[in-house]
This record gives structure tokens, C-alpha cells and sequence, in this order.
């Protein structure tokens, strides 16, 4: 029996459910299309069911909450040990305090003085081995060295772009 997602929350059955969906851009239409099986209830499609992130971390960094949120949800589904921060400056006085993460998964435009390919940079440069992947909703924008992931993207979007970033 799949664990479902009613219209008034994210719970549901004996497990956190994370429902398939397409992640939008702040700025745009901020709603989560998601899939329906019948009666307002929504399917889960975990695309990651053996947990192969288990025992990785990631930093993720979006000043959107509701995103954050979500992605928060989504990273966790799929194994990794997440710490959020709403903003590349929050992010850098995280990582400043150790440990370092995994991955660094940050959205590119963000308020401070710190935008996401700033903070990847600064990252790099004191932990080489550091992962990064950078997420925009913004088609002229562009990464220089580091990969970028379009919003909106689905879950399973979001797998196969963290695999490629840590396949060496």
C-alpha cells in the first residue's frame, strides 16, 4: 500500500512522505503540481527507495521557505543528513563552524551578500573535496565551474543531478 498525501499536510502512513512533484521557482507559480491517484490523495513515488544517500550530509541553501522546506524533505527521503540555511551568508557561518557537509546544494539568487556560485567558490577554495551543486530558475544563468540543476525540476531530476555531482 503506497503512502499517501492528503490536501491538508505532508504526513501520511508509517513513513514521511515526500510527494512526486515539480518543484517551481520562487517568483513563479509558487504551487506544487502533484500527481493524483483518487480522492485529493496524492501517490508517493520515492525515487530512491534503497536510501543511497544514507550516511552523507548536505547543506542546502534556498531563501525561498517553502522550497527550502521541501527540498529539506526531499534530500532527507533520500538519505542525506540535512542542515538548511536560508541564505549564502548563513551558509558560510555554518560551514565555517564545521562540519562540512557532503554536498552543497544552494540556489544561485539569494538575498546578502553571498549569491550561491559566491558561496561555492568560497567553499571550494577551503574544501576542495566539497560536492556542489547549484539550482536557478533562471535561464541566463549560468554556474561558470559548477553544474547546475533548472527549476522547476522532479525528484527524480534532483537524484540523477546529485549522482552525477558525486560519481568522481
Amino acid at each position: 500500500m503506497p503512502t499517501t498525501v492528503g490536501p491538508g499536510g505532508w504526513y501520511a502512513g508509517r513513513r514521511r512522505a515526500v510527494p512526486r512533484r515539480r518543484l517551481t521557482a520562487p517568483g513563479r507559480d509558487n504551487h506544487l503540481a502533484r500527481q493524483r491517484n483518487s480522492a485529493d490523495h496524492f501517490e508517493v513515488q520515492d525515487p530512491n527507495p534503497q536510501g543511497r544517500f544514507n550516511g552523507l550530509s548536505a547543506l542546502l541553501v534556498e531563501d525561498n521557505d517553502r522550497l527550502r522546506r521541501v527540498l529539506e524533505l526531499s534530500l532527507a527521503e533520500i538519505g542525506f543528513a540535512v542542515t538548511a540555511a536560508p541564505s549564502g551568508d548563513a551558509a558560510r557561518v555554518l560551514l565555517e563552524a564545521g562540519p562540512w557537509p557532503t554536498l552543497l546544494f544552494s540556489d544561485i539568487r539569494m538575498p546578502g551578500q553571498l549569491n550561491g556560485v559566491q558561496l561555492a567558490r568560497w567553499a571550494v577554495g577551503r574544501c576542495p573535496q566539497l560536492r556542489v551543486l547549484l539550482q536557478t530558475g533562471y535561464a541566463e544563468e549560468g554556474a561558470g565551474e559548477f553544474p547546475v540543476l533548472r527549476k522547476p525540476f522532479t525528484a527524480e531530476e534532483l537524484v540523477e543531478a546529485i549522482e552525477a555531482v558525486l560519481t568522481p
